[in-house]
C-alpha cells in the first residue's frame, strides 16, 4: 500500500495496512491452533520477526516524512502490537520484545541532525 508519511497534521486513525496484517495473522492463528506449543513458538517468532522487519523496511522507503508522519508510524506500531493480544499465551511476549526495534527506527528521525 502506498502510505503518505509527509503529513501536515497528526491524525487519530491508524493506517488500514495494520488491520490487514492483524486479519492475516489471526487467520494464521486459527490455522495453527492445534499445533504443539513449541512449534507455535517457532512459527510465531519467525513470522513476527518478519512482520516487524517489514515495517522497518516499509518505513525506510518513505521518500518524505514529517514529524506528523513519524507520529503516525508510532501509532501504527502501537495498534499492531496491542492487536496481537490474540496470540497463544506462550507467544504473547514476542511483540513487546520486537517492537523496540521498530520504535527505535522511528524515533531516530526525531533527533536533530547534530546528534
Amino acid at each position: 500500500a502506498n502510505v503518505k508519511w509527509d503529513l501536515k497534521e497528526i491524525g487519530v486513525e491508524h493506517n488500514s495496512y495494520v488491520d490487514f496484517i492483524l486479519k492475516e495473522l489471526k487467520e494464521v492463528d486459527r490455522l495453527t491452533n492445534p499445533l504443539p506449543t513449541h512449534v507455535l513458538g517457532e512459527i510465531w517468532d519467525a513470522l513476527l520477526s518478519s512482520v516487524f522487519s517489514a515495517l522497518v523496511e516499509g518505513f525506510s522507503r518513505a521518500k518524505k516524512c514529517t514529524n506528523e508522519g513519524r507520529a503516525l508510524m508510532s501509532l501504527d506500531l502501537k495498534i499492531l502490537t496491542h492487536g496481537l493480544s490474540f496470540l497463544p499465551a506462550s507467544c504473547r511476549s514476542l511483540p513487546s520484545s520486537l517492537s523496540p526495534y521498530v520504535d527505535s527506527y522511528i524515533k531516530a528521525f526525531y533527533l536533530p541532525q547534530t546528534e
